[in-house]
């Protein structure tokens, strides 16, 4: 459906109906949950949880359902799993389930769509979009408009999702990634310049980091920017898990209307994961499939 969109988050891709909206994001890699709704009801849910060894699927999908409805749960194909069962409500309102194992990430998905009507979209439009992103490789990330791509064994730490300034920052011991995207550009840049959005930005980390000198100006992928450093105060010397340094960007992608800011270790890094944000996930998930 040309009106879907790319929800992609903990190593999950999907596109779900345009009217569905993330209202709760819970979890981690390894456990976790995603709500999406529209404006009257929840719609679509998916809930994981890592599994080191084989569970019974249609023992899930009683707990699920009951067993008089696993019952009549069939196995399918149309989701890109190794095992998954599909149960489809016979008379709607109710619910459609589907479980399953995939050996990608070792993990156990439950999805569960709410149907008013008969419309088979669960099995026909989202399952056959669905991705299970190794943790060996770059991870994409969409929730709302907010997309980008993530080197591996980054994990995700913090995030905001508010009305028009969404931020997502990623960590492990030594290293540092921040994205952040604020709409709409040309409202936040009469607020302030590019310049004043990368020192607000080293503002948050004044406390372990200190600017060093001015922000300045160069140009990405033909739009205005405006890069900055940051060096670890000497007092945190010690704490071997913050990075020695920080460089930060601000952008002003015009055809979206929106300020990009990315903060990494390296600033090819920084350069790197600005050069992904905005890609839709299914493209991304083309690229490093092809």
């Amino acid at each position: 459906m040309a009106s879907d969109y790319d929800v992609a988050w903990q190593g999950w891709c999907l596109r779900v109906p345009e009217e569905c909206a993330p209202v709760r994001l819970e979890g981690d890699y390894a456990t976790g949950s995603i709500v999406l709704a529209d404006m009257d009801r929840k719609r679509l849910e998916l809930r994981w949880q890592t599994s080191r060894r084989a569970i019974d699927l249609r023992t899930a999908m009683c707990r699920e359902v009951g067993a008089l409805a696993a019952g009549e749960a069939r196995p399918t194909n149309k989701a890109n799993l190794e095992q998954s069962l599909l149960y489809l409500e016979p008379q709607p309102p109710g619910r459609d389930v589907c479980i399953g194992y995939s050996p990608v990430s070792r993990r156990v998905l439950t999805i569960v769509y709410h149907v008013r009507s008969r419309d088979r979209a669960l099995e026909q439009q989202i399952l056959p979009t669905l991705h299970d992103q190794s943790p060996d490789e770059p991870h994409i990330w969409s929730a709302f408009s907010l997309r980008c791509t993530i080197p591996a064994g980054l994990l995700l730490r913090s995030r905001r999702l508010n009305a028009g300034d969404l931020a997502l920052t990623f960590a492990k011991p030594g290293r540092l990634l921040g994205v952040r995207e604020v709409a709409v550009a040309h409202l936040a840049l009469r607020r302030m310049p590019l310049a004043d959005w990368v020192a607000n930005q080293q503002k948050i980390r004044a406390r372990h980091y200190r600017a060093t000198g001015d922000s300045q100006p160069f140009t990405f992928r033909g739009s205005e920017g405006v890069v900055g450093r940051s060096l670890r105060r000497r007092r945190y010397f010690l704490l071997r898990s913050l990075p020695n340094a920080l460089y930060t960007c601000a952008v002003h992608d015009a055809v979206r209307d929106r300020v990009i800011i990315v903060e990494a270790h390296s600033q090819a890094l920084m350069l790197e994961t600005a050069t992904t944000v905005g890609k839709a996930a299914t493209e991304e998930l083309l690229i490093c499939h092809s």
